[in-house]
Order: structure tokens, then sequence, then C-alpha cells
């Protein structure tokens, strides 16, 4: 249940971050067409779920109905999942949003990418993954450096799931009691 819970997690605050691992490859002959929405969009950006929760009803209402109706639709199905959730889950995901936000934009495009590849694995091999990003993320950061380093650990992983496995802790929230 928390591996599921941690997985989910995960994947919805990349989610909440926007469509950003949708963007289609860019092309010499195309130029970008500007959107027909307002000058000024509200709530565009990375926190557009954790901010409309916060508003009033009408208040989320008034901005919602601004925004295109595919995007609308997006985040009111995001809301309505948020919404659903127990107050420390979304505390979670608040929290990984607040570090995924800390992030350069391109350090939050590999974290992106970290998660879509996990997301891609196997359910027992994506619970092998998150099981090893909880043990992490609960470790004192020098212990979590000298086991990382350790020879039994390079030898469990490939460099590509250690680079996955270090983007997930990056963005992981702060185990309970710590």
């Amino acid at each position: 249940m928390i591996l599921r819970s941690i997985a989910t997690g995960l994947v919805f605050a990349l989610l909440v971050q926007g469509q950003a691992a949708k963007v289609p490859p860019a092309s010499k002959n195309v130029v970008p067409k500007a959107p027909k929405s307002p000058k000024n969009p509200p709530f565009k950006g990375p926190q557009t779920v954790d901010k409309l929760s916060r508003l009033s009803p009408e208040e989320r209402q008034k901005a919602l109905a601004q925004l295109p109706p595919q995007r609308r639709q997006s985040i009111e199905k995001r809301l309505q999942d948020f919404d659903k959730m127990s107050p420390a889950q979304q505390a979670r995901v608040r929290e990984r949003l607040d570090k995924l936000n800390a992030l350069t934009p391109e350090r939050r495009a590999e974290v992106r990418r970290s998660v879509q590849t996990v997301a891609a694995l196997p359910q027992e091999r994506k619970q092998q993954l998150n099981r090893e990003v909880r043990k992490l993320a609960a470790m004192e950061p020098a212990a979590r450096e000298r086991y990382t380093a350790s020879q039994g650990f390079r030898d469990k992983y490939s460099e590509s799931d250690r680079h996955v496995l270090a983007d997930l802790v990056e963005v992981a929230p702060t185990p309970p009691g710590k």
C-alpha cells in the first residue's frame, strides 16, 4: 500500500506539473502557434492543482472557466483525484511538488524522464525500485552516499537504475518521523 502510494504520488506530482512530457519534438519548419487563451491565463505552471485546490469552489470555477475545454477537463480530473486524497497524502504531494519546483527546469525534466522510465517498467521491477527509493530517502545524506557508493549497491543496480533512483530520491517526501 505504501509502495503504491509513493509510486502514485510521484506520478501524480509530475502530472500536476502539467503536460510538459507531451511536448512534441521541435521541427525547423514549424512555427509554434500562440495559445488562444487569455494573455495571462490563471494558474499556468507547475502547481496548478495545488493552487486551485486552495480556492473556494466559486473562485475555482471562475478560474477554470477561463481555460480551454481540454485543459479544464484535465485539471478538473486531477483536482478530483487530489480532493479524494487524505490530508496526509495531499501534504506528501505538495512536498514533492515543492521539491520538484526547487529544481532547475533541466533537472525537473531529468526527474520527469526517470518517473516515466519507472512507470514503463513491469510491476515487480517498479516495486523493487520504489522500495529502494523509500530506503534511500529514509537515510541521512552521508549514509546514503556511502551506501550508493558500495560495491553491493553497484552490483545490484545498473548505472541507469542508479541514476533513476537518485532522481526519485531527490523529490521523495521526507519519511514520517524524520
